[in-house]
């Protein structure tokens, strides 16, 4: 059975995927960073990670009839966390956590696919000191991350004091809202 690995946390983002079994073909692919490639007793596991935000191609060369396809997880960016209040100590919001994909024995053809992975979403600034009360900016969303026609969702901005949480489409989680303005 072939394996996917991926990697995030906070605002990190990524897709992966791997191939292979005792008593397969293998899956002949290109692309992304291959950092791994280990045999675990019973399946030999290989794993691409495309961790930086943008567009870049995995080539899918060789799919045996005899694998059981690829599993691969696709993980959306986070959310940027909101700007704080004035010079006092009302936070902002934390940003959201980006959704997830996780899909297992897919068997696409051979050919060029484009893996889409997200960017994470931008820290709102705070308010200035000394500003009488103003409250920081919203913290932007994070980007969506897709392949094989799937699609992960990137998490909400966090919301400055005093507001609530946005979501950001199906998957993505909505940002945290700020501490509140009163005692």
């Amino acid at each position: 059975m072939p394996f996917l690995q991926t990697r995030g946390g906070g605002s990190a983002s990524g897709f992966g995927v791997g191939s292979g079994g005792a008593g397969e073909e293998f899956i002949t692919a290109s692309g992304g960073q291959l950092t791994a490639s280990w045999y675990d007793g019973t399946y030999e596991w290989k794993t691409h990670f495309f961790l930086s935000p943008g567009n870049s191609t995995f080539t899918l060369t060789d799919i045996p009839s005899s694998t059981s396809g690829l599993n691969f997880v696709l993980v959306g960016a986070g959310g940027g966390g909101a700007g704080g209040h004035d010079s006092d100590w009302f936070g902002g919001g934390g940003g959201g956590a980006g959704g997830a994909v996780y899909k297992t024995e897919h068997k696409p053809n051979a050919g060029n696919y484009t893996i889409t992975v997200g960017g994470s979403g931008s820290g709102g600034p705070g308010a200035a000191s000394g500003s009488g009360g103003a409250t920081g900016l919203r913290g932007g969303n994070g980007g969506a991350t897709s392949g094989f026609s799937y699609t992960a969702n990137g998490g909400g901005g966090g919301n400055p004091s005093g507001q609530s949480g946005a979501s950001f489409g199906d998957g993505g989680c909505g940002g945290g809202t700020g501490s509140s303005t009163g005692y």
